[in-house]
């Protein structure tokens, strides 16, 4: 566990929620049918999704997850973005880096390109529709490609290599860096006072992480594998609570289950929203104590489940952060 995902299990513990719990009883269920599954780490092939070169999947992960946020549009009918009838959300915004660069490695000129103008960015993520959010996808890239130029000389490889490749290293380093496209996931509360109070949750720098992690593991030496990935943290997206309240395993009141079931806004920060993403947080990480498994076995099966549900609908939040 990282010292950011400590920090959000701290305050968890301390927090007086309103509206989420943690039931034990149903978490402990989970936690047993995981020991008996025992899923593994996927290898993170996706044919044209995903590249198989590895120089190229570098690149691609890393400017992947800098846009890898709010896939459901959050106006009826609330549809998902599409690049076909087969592939949405996350894989279909993959599936357009693939489009465009193939099996090549991403120049951050070429991105700086895209992102020049409305018309560019629009006419890279055209699908059946366009992803919501838009201008802030442009914003992340330009930050994300600008800075990989400057600082690391346009190469991911070099950002891995600056944090000797140890997940903790690459944590800080994102959040600092690249503070529009990897450090924007953190909360104020009402008590925060200074910058190293706020509770950073870090969706994508640590899914950045764990799918590079998980293909490095099936890559028989292609690609160096991270230091301390047992650090690596739950990834607190919009699948994973869905699949825990499914299941029981998260506990809504009934106000917040009402706003998810008219699929009203809850807003970033709110106190609905806060609560949802770090009760799974902490429930996530008392999954990985009584498994003894990683997020990198988890995580994959989490979401999965989570896409797999039809109601409740997930909770909508327009977001950047995840």
């Amino acid at each position: 566990m990282n010292k950011y995902t400590e920090q959000v299990c701290k305050f968890w513990k301390k927090y007086n929620s309103q509206h989420v719990t943690v039931d034990e009883t149903n978490l402990l269920s989970l936690a047993k049918e995981l020991q008996h599954i025992q899923p593994q780490i996927p290898d993170w092939q996706m044919p044209n999704i995903l590249p198989q070169n590895p120089a190229a999947f570098i690149s691609h992960n890393f400017f992947i997850n800098a846009v890898n946020f709010a896939f459901t549009h959050f106006e009826p009918p609330y549809d998902k973005f599409a690049l076909n009838e087969n592939i949405r959300g996350a894989l279909a915004s993959s599936a357009c880096f693939y489009r465009r660069f193939g099996e090549n490695p991403i120049n951050p000129d070429e991105i700086l390109d895209i992102t020049s103008s409305s018309k560019k960015i629009k006419e890279f993520f055209q699908g059946i529709n366009l992803p919501p959010l838009i201008e802030e996808r442009m914003v992340n890239l330009r930050e994300a490609a600008t800075t990989l130029k400057v600082a690391f000389d346009g190469k991911v490889e070099n950002l891995l290599q600056a944090a000797k490749f140890n997940v903790n290293k690459l944590i800080d380093l994102l959040i600092v860096i690249f503070p529009r496209s990897y450090g924007s996931d953190y909360y104020k509360t009402p008590e925060t006072t200074t910058k190293s109070e706020l509770i950073f949750l870090n969706k994508r720098p640590q899914l950045w992480l764990l799918i590079y992690q998980g293909r490095a593991t099936h890559s028989k030496g292609k690609l160096l594998p991270l230091k301390h990935t047992e650090n690596i943290g739950p990834i607190a997206d919009y699948q994973v609570p869905r699949y825990l309240c499914a299941i029981g395993a998260l506990k809504y009141s009934p106000y917040l289950s009402e706003k998810i079931k008219k699929q009203e806004i809850i807003s970033f920060g709110s106190p609905e929203e806060m609560e949802i993403r770090c009760a799974t947080i902490f429930a996530v990480c008392e999954l990985l104590k009584r498994t003894k498994l990683t997020m990198m076995e988890i995580d994959y099966f989490l979401w999965s489940e989570g896409r797999k549900i039809q109601t409740p609908q997930h909770h909508l939040t327009p977001t950047t952060a995840y």
